[in-house]
C-alpha cells in the first residue's frame, strides 16, 4: 500500500448519449480547507479542455477527510482536472495554491 499522506485524485470520464462528458472526480486525504495554513474557504475544481482553456466546474464538498467527490457533466472534452485551495468560490480563474492535478486518458 501507499505510505504517502499526499492527496490522491482519481477522475473518470465517459460520454453520455447527448455527447456530453460525465466526469467523476475523487480526492483522497484532503484536509478541510479551513485547516490549511493559511486557512482557505474552499477547494475549487478546474478542468483543462482541448483548446487549453481552464474552466471552473465547482467546489469539492468534504464530508470526511478520507474522500471528497465531485460529479458533473460538461460538453467539453476534459484533458486534465486540478484542484486549488481558494479564499472564495465561483472564480473565473484559479488564484490559489494547486493541491492536486490528474490527467484523463483519451
Amino acid at each position: 500500500g501507499m505510505k504517502s499522506n499526499g492527496t490522491k485524485t482519481y477522475a473518470k470520464k465517459k460520454m453520455d448519449k447527448n455527447k456530453n462528458y460525465f466526469i467523476e472526480l475523487t480526492a483522497r486525504n484532503l484536509a478541510a480547507a479551513n485547516r490549511l495554513n493559511p486557512p482557505k474557504s474552499n477547494y475549487s475544481v478546474w478542468i483543462v479542455v482541448e483548446n487549453g482553456m481552464t474552466k471552473n466546474i465547482g467546489q469539492l464538498t468534504i464530508r470526511n477527510a478520507k474522500k471528497a467527490t465531485l460529479k458533473t457533466t460538461t460538453p467539453f472534452n476534459v484533458k486534465e482536472i486540478f484542484i486549488t485551495a481558494e479564499d472564495q468560490g465561483n472564480l473565473n480563474y484559479p488564484t490559489g495554491v494547486e493541491i492536486s492535478r490528474t490527467t484523463l486518458e483519451k
